[in-house]
């Protein structure tokens, strides 16, 4: 099939719904090549910003390395890199920063599940004891009356329907066969997403949020939390799905600072578009957990110093947002717990 042809069957072809049509390229809008392991390495060397030099023996990891590691998603870490003059930096440096991107991504994705599971026991927990409407506690979640308006109340309700309809779970299975389908609200708060749940809590009277907030956590917190949610949600999202952490600002959910930690950081309320503070939205969020992961916190802080320190020749405080301070602002004291 001719180009000509080929580029009227793809315009012409009928859309699937909820399908967008692809295009192919063209002169004006041309397609990278594609490279092999072999020219990526020499195209990494002969980059005009931050190219990267390579040991006999660093060719020969790098072949392994981007034979397992898609070279377009680790590109960006080379340009993460310190700028300078006088030096080249080695394929094993950017590999180093490259790594150190993986154990925030790892232990972000860790504290944030953890904070995943504290909201949904919380709002069980909280919302059950603060509902006293008509229906039983368990269906609280069915009373439109806890929304702060009906067309949300019905988003919510579909979403939680299109949920749980499509789920396996034996919880699900058992309370449908055995309960004429009658779903208790903490199977259902298992059921759907983090995003989703979220989501749900911004639909509720705030009555109802307050409440929660409250008694789960802690009063002089009501302004600031549920930024603090939508940001966790959202870190959790991102690591999960491998995205970049480092030298990243994330504008889609930034936090709301917390007065004191501002100032101890010396930051603006604008600053917080930053790793540092979605980090600081963690902390002030796993700290009411005192179980585990408090200790488990300031463990990941002290391994994250060592690590800078190692390499702060390539791993730089400004890429991440953090003060000089930055562990006196995360550390959570003796006294907090």
């Amino acid at each position: 099939m001719f180009f000509s042809e080929r580029l009227a069957y793809i315009q012409n072809l009928t859309p699937i719904e909820g399908l967008h049509k692809f295009a192919i390229s063209t002169d004006e809008n041309k397609m990278k090549n594609f490279k092999s392991v072999e020219e990526i390495i020499t195209d990494l060397t002969s980059k005009e910003i931050n190219p990267l030099s390579f040991t006999l023996e660093e060719e020969e990891k790098a072949k392994e390395f981007f034979t397992y590691t898609n070279y377009y998603s680790f590109s960006i870490y080379r340009k993460l890199l310190p700028r300078s003059k006088d030096r080249i930096h080695t394929f094993s440096e950017c590999v180093t920063l490259y790594e150190f991107d993986f154990f925030l991504r790892e232990n972000i994705n860790k504290f944030t599940g953890v904070i995943e599971l504290m909201f949904r026991a919380t709002l069980v927990q909280e919302l059950c004891k603060k509902y006293d409407g008509d229906f039983a506690k368990g269906e609280l979640y069915l009373d439109k009356s806890i929304y702060n308006s009906s067309k949300n109340a019905d988003e919510v309700l579909n979403a939680f329907y299109r949920r749980i309809n499509g789920s396996k779970s034996e919880a699900v299975v058992y309370h449908r066969r055995e309960k004429g389908n009658a779903i208790p609200f903490w199977v259902v708060v298992d059921e759907v997403t983090f995003g989703e749940l979220f989501h749900f809590t911004t639909t509720l009277k705030s009555e109802f949020v307050s409440f929660w907030i409250d008694n789960a956590f802690d009063r002089q917190y009501r302004k600031q939390f549920l930024s603090w949610i939508k940001a966790a949600s959202f870190m959790r999202n991102t690591c999960a799905h491998y995205s970049r952490v480092y030298g990243r600002y994330f504008a889609y959910s930034p936090p709301q600072y917390l007065n004191e930690d501002r100032k101890l950081a010396g930051m603006k309320k604008s600053d917080n578009q930053t790793l540092f503070a979605n980090l600081l939205a963690i902390k002030n969020i796993i700290k009411f957990n005192s179980n585990f992961a408090i200790d488990d916190w300031n463990a990941f802080l002290k391994e994250l110093s060592l690590k800078i320190k190692s390499s702060e020749a390539i791993i730089t405080l400004y890429k991440m947002g953090f003060p000089e301070n930055w562990m006196e602002c995360l550390e959570i004291k003796s006294s907090l717990i």
